[in-house]
């Protein structure tokens, strides 16, 4: 066996969750902006930063764009902005 290959563990790797897959009124937690010519940078500027909790409100009729809630403000996002943004589930407490 060699080591520089790596061995499966027969685990299908899990996709990344961004503000795209979150339904009505589901909450979430930012863990990551991924960086796209400065979108990234702007997004955070709003206060999309890792950690920060956020509520999806709603879509448009056509289902672009997107509105969430964080604390302090609502944010209308096109969806591939929403793309840029990496969440985990919130675990209630």
């Amino acid at each position: 066996m060699d080591p520089a290959v790596p061995q499966s563990t027969g685990e299908t790797p899990k996709r990344r969750r961004t503000v795209n897959d979150l339904a009505p009124c589901e909450q979430a937690k930012v863990t990551a902006i991924h960086h796209d010519e400065g979108m990234g940078q702007r997004l955070m500027s709003l206060g999309l930063v890792p950690g920060c909790p956020l509520q999806f409100v709603r879509s448009a009729p056509l289902g672009d764009p997107l509105m969430i809630k964080i604390p302090g403000c609502l944010l209308c996002l096109r969806r591939a902005e929403a793309r840029l943004v990496e969440i985990e589930d919130e675990i209630a407490a």
